[in-house]
Protein backbone atom coordinates (compact mmCIF):
# COMPACT_ATOMS: atom_id res chain seq x y z
CA UNK A 1 0.00 0.00 0.00
CA UNK A 2 2.85 2.37 0.81
CA UNK A 3 4.51 1.68 -2.54
CA UNK A 4 1.22 2.33 -4.32
CA UNK A 5 0.77 5.62 -2.49
CA UNK A 6 4.30 6.69 -3.32
CA UNK A 7 3.85 5.69 -6.95
CA UNK A 8 0.59 7.61 -7.23
CA UNK A 9 2.09 10.67 -5.54
CA UNK A 10 5.15 10.52 -7.77
CA UNK A 11 3.05 10.13 -10.90
CA UNK A 12 0.99 13.18 -10.01
CA UNK A 13 4.08 15.13 -9.11
CA UNK A 14 5.81 14.05 -12.30
CA UNK A 15 2.94 15.37 -14.39
CA UNK A 16 3.40 18.77 -12.76
CA UNK A 17 7.18 18.59 -13.04
CA UNK A 18 7.13 17.85 -16.76
CA UNK A 19 4.94 20.92 -17.31
CA UNK A 20 7.58 22.90 -15.45
CA UNK A 21 10.22 21.73 -17.92
CA UNK A 22 8.16 22.97 -20.85
CA UNK A 23 7.60 26.36 -19.23
CA UNK A 24 11.27 26.84 -18.37
CA UNK A 25 12.54 25.42 -21.64
CA UNK A 26 10.91 28.36 -23.39
CA UNK A 27 12.78 30.78 -21.13
CA UNK A 28 16.04 28.80 -21.36
CA UNK A 29 16.29 28.68 -17.56
CA UNK A 30 16.97 25.62 -15.44
CA UNK A 31 13.71 24.39 -13.86
CA UNK A 32 13.52 25.20 -10.11
CA UNK A 33 13.45 21.57 -8.94
CA UNK A 34 16.56 20.83 -10.97
CA UNK A 35 18.25 23.98 -9.67
CA UNK A 36 17.44 22.89 -6.09
CA UNK A 37 19.17 19.54 -6.62
CA UNK A 38 22.18 21.12 -8.32
CA UNK A 39 22.60 23.56 -5.43
CA UNK A 40 22.33 20.71 -2.93
CA UNK A 41 24.90 18.67 -4.85
CA UNK A 42 27.23 21.67 -5.03
CA UNK A 43 26.82 22.17 -1.26
CA UNK A 44 27.78 18.54 -0.70
CA UNK A 45 31.10 19.28 -2.38
CA UNK A 46 32.01 21.65 0.43
CA UNK A 47 33.80 19.63 3.08
CA UNK A 48 32.11 21.54 5.90
CA UNK A 49 28.65 20.43 4.73
CA UNK A 50 27.40 17.72 7.06
CA UNK A 51 26.27 14.66 5.11
CA UNK A 52 23.89 13.16 7.65
CA UNK A 53 20.81 10.99 7.08
CA UNK A 54 18.55 14.03 6.70
CA UNK A 55 20.81 15.48 4.00
CA UNK A 56 21.02 12.14 2.17
CA UNK A 57 17.23 11.61 2.30
CA UNK A 58 16.64 15.13 0.97
CA UNK A 59 19.21 14.59 -1.77
CA UNK A 60 17.54 11.33 -2.85
CA UNK A 61 14.11 12.99 -2.93
CA UNK A 62 15.49 15.97 -4.81
CA UNK A 63 17.22 13.69 -7.31
CA UNK A 64 13.92 11.88 -7.89
CA UNK A 65 12.20 15.21 -8.55
CA UNK A 66 15.01 16.23 -10.88
CA UNK A 67 14.73 13.03 -12.92
CA UNK A 68 10.97 13.55 -13.17
CA UNK A 69 11.35 17.18 -14.14
CA UNK A 70 13.85 16.34 -16.86
CA UNK A 71 11.84 13.30 -17.95
CA UNK A 72 14.82 11.01 -17.45
CA UNK A 73 14.29 7.34 -16.83
CA UNK A 74 11.19 5.63 -15.63
CA UNK A 75 8.79 6.35 -12.83
CA UNK A 76 10.19 3.25 -11.12
CA UNK A 77 13.60 4.88 -10.69
CA UNK A 78 11.99 7.95 -9.13
CA UNK A 79 9.91 5.83 -6.76
CA UNK A 80 12.97 3.76 -5.83
CA UNK A 81 14.85 6.96 -4.94
CA UNK A 82 11.98 8.15 -2.74
CA UNK A 83 11.68 4.76 -1.04
CA UNK A 84 15.44 4.71 -0.45
CA UNK A 85 15.12 8.14 1.19
CA UNK A 86 12.58 6.72 3.62
CA UNK A 87 14.89 3.78 4.38
CA UNK A 88 17.68 6.24 5.17
CA UNK A 89 15.48 8.05 7.66
CA UNK A 90 13.96 4.97 9.24
CA UNK A 91 17.09 2.83 9.53
CA UNK A 92 20.19 4.94 8.82
CA UNK A 93 22.79 2.62 10.39
CA UNK A 94 21.65 -0.50 8.54
CA UNK A 95 23.96 -1.99 5.95
CA UNK A 96 20.78 -3.07 4.17
CA UNK A 97 19.91 0.59 3.77
CA UNK A 98 23.35 1.24 2.32
CA UNK A 99 22.83 -1.62 -0.15
CA UNK A 100 19.43 -0.24 -1.15
CA UNK A 101 20.80 3.26 -1.66
CA UNK A 102 23.76 1.91 -3.64
CA UNK A 103 21.52 -0.09 -5.97
CA UNK A 104 19.17 2.87 -6.44
CA UNK A 105 21.99 5.30 -7.17
CA UNK A 106 23.46 2.92 -9.73
CA UNK A 107 20.09 2.87 -11.52
CA UNK A 108 19.88 6.66 -11.33
CA UNK A 109 23.44 7.00 -12.65
CA UNK A 110 22.61 4.83 -15.65
CA UNK A 111 19.62 7.06 -16.44
CA UNK A 112 21.55 10.29 -15.93
CA UNK A 113 24.52 9.21 -18.04
CA UNK A 114 22.42 7.80 -20.89
CA UNK A 115 22.53 9.36 -24.34
CA UNK A 116 26.12 10.56 -23.96
CA UNK A 117 25.49 12.85 -20.99
CA UNK A 118 28.13 11.08 -18.92
CA UNK A 119 31.26 9.03 -19.22
CA UNK A 120 30.61 6.31 -16.66
CA UNK A 121 32.14 8.16 -13.71
CA UNK A 122 28.76 8.68 -12.05
CA UNK A 123 28.04 4.96 -12.14
CA UNK A 124 31.52 4.25 -10.77
CA UNK A 125 30.85 6.73 -8.00
CA UNK A 126 27.57 4.99 -7.12
CA UNK A 127 29.32 1.62 -7.21
CA UNK A 128 31.90 2.91 -4.73
CA UNK A 129 29.28 2.88 -1.97
CA UNK A 130 29.93 -0.12 0.24
CA UNK A 131 27.22 -2.56 1.22
CA UNK A 132 29.04 -3.61 4.39
CA UNK A 133 29.10 -0.17 6.03
CA UNK A 134 26.33 2.21 7.09
CA UNK A 135 25.83 5.28 4.92
CA UNK A 136 26.82 7.51 7.83
CA UNK A 137 30.35 6.14 7.48
CA UNK A 138 30.47 6.82 3.74
CA UNK A 139 30.38 10.60 3.49
CA UNK A 140 33.20 10.85 0.93
CA UNK A 141 31.51 8.38 -1.45
CA UNK A 142 28.18 10.20 -1.13
CA UNK A 143 29.90 13.56 -1.73
CA UNK A 144 31.55 12.11 -4.79
CA UNK A 145 28.26 10.87 -6.24
CA UNK A 146 26.53 14.19 -5.68
CA UNK A 147 29.40 16.24 -7.17
CA UNK A 148 29.78 13.89 -10.13
CA UNK A 149 26.06 14.08 -10.91
CA UNK A 150 26.11 17.82 -11.54
CA UNK A 151 27.71 18.02 -15.04
CA UNK A 152 25.52 15.38 -16.73
CA UNK A 153 22.37 16.80 -15.11
CA UNK A 154 23.33 20.30 -16.29
CA UNK A 155 23.70 18.84 -19.80
CA UNK A 156 20.29 17.17 -19.51
CA UNK A 157 18.71 20.42 -18.33
CA UNK A 158 20.23 22.23 -21.29
CA UNK A 159 18.85 19.80 -23.89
Amino acid sequence: MTATSIAAFSACQRMGESRGVEEHAVNGATPPLVQDYLQMADAAGVETTRIDEEFVANALRSLAATLGTLDLGTLEVQVDLRVAAEHVLSNPRSVGTAATVRMTLISAADVIEADGRGDGRLRQSAESLRTDQPLSDQGPALRSFLRTSVPPLRRAAGQ
